[in-house]
This record gives C-alpha cells, structure tokens and sequence, in this order.
C-alpha cells in the first residue's frame, strides 16, 4: 500500500512512472460523469493504456465476480495511433476469447460548408462503405486468430462511438 497526499492524478501518474506501471487501471464514480474527473486526468496525461472502470450498475450487486470480456469496440480512424489500439484489442480480446469490433466513423460532410443547410450532406455510397471494410480489414495483423467484426457509419465520431453504436456492438448477444 502507498500513501501519498497531493491532486490524486499528478500523485497516481507520478506513482505509475515511479513503478513503471504498462496499464492503469482506475475507477469512476459515475460512468456518464469521466470529464473533469481524476479518470479523465489520468487518460489524457498517462504514457501508458488507462482501464477506466465504472462503478457497478444497479443490476451488479457490489462484491460480484469480475466481468466477462465477450465484445470489444475498437474505433480506428486509420492513424498509427488507432493501429496500437487494435494490436491492445487484439491481445485482450485473445485473453478473453472475445470479439473485437472495429469500426471507422465517417463525418458527415456538407457539400456546400458555407450554407450547409442548402444541401444535404455528402453520404458514402455501397462501394464506399466496402473499401472502407476493406481498410479496416488491413488493419488487423497478420497471424491473427481473435474473430473480428467490421463497421463503418457516418456521423460524429464521439456520438457514434459512445451512443447508439455501443449500444449496438456491445449489447449484442455473442
């Protein structure tokens, strides 16, 4: 046990460099509130991958067995950055034989930006949303025997991620 007093997100990613820590784990108290939090701190300023786990849900009873990993979302915008996550995914999701879903957001883009509301939006058609498939197809390595599922959508990419897209991946039965 270590005991030390300061702003707990400066003292926890000091402790984390201290004793080289490669995985932060740290709890919420509320799964809608993470902004301005010491989780969101440590996310933003952590050189290592941050777990954020939220408090437990009414249905949870406090003391219950740790949770099953079946279904992980993994959002790929195509940077180096989103390749270290799917290779992260990949190594979880081998522990827990789970699934991972990757999935590309594409915004909506405004034909005319100036007056956007003149002209519908730019929508990506069958062949676009199948390359897309294809790109993230390329993304998972090679040698890879964790089963994968692709999706593509349009729209704010924090929206799509955290709303109706988890909503969808993560509640799905296996």
């Amino acid at each position: 046990m270590v005991l030390r007093f300061g702003k707990a997100s400066g003292e926890l990613l000091a402790l984390s460099r201290e004793r080289h820590a490669e995985l932060i784990a740290v709890g919420t108290a509320s799964a809608a509130a993470i902004f301005g939090s010491t989780a969101h701190t440590i996310v933003r300023a952590a050189n290592v991958p941050v777990l954020v786990v939220p408090p437990p849900s009414v249905s949870q009873p406090r003391g219950a067995k740790m949770i099953e990993i079946k279904r992980i979302l993994c959002p790929v915008d195509f940077s180096e950055f989103s390749q270290r996550a799917v290779e992260h995914a990949v190594a979880i999701a081998g522990w827990y034989d789970a699934t991972v879903t990757l999935l590309h957001v594409r915004a909506l883009v405004p034909i005319a930006p100036a007056v956007p509301e003149m002209l519908p939006p730019m929508t990506l058609t069958p062949d676009d949303r199948e390359e897309l498939r294809a790109a993230l197809s390329r993304f998972v390595p090679d040698g890879t025997a964790v089963p994968f599922e692709r999706d593509v959508v349009e729209g704010h990419a924090a929206s799509e991620i955290v709303g109706s897209v988890t909503e969808r991946v993560l509640r799905k039965e296996p």
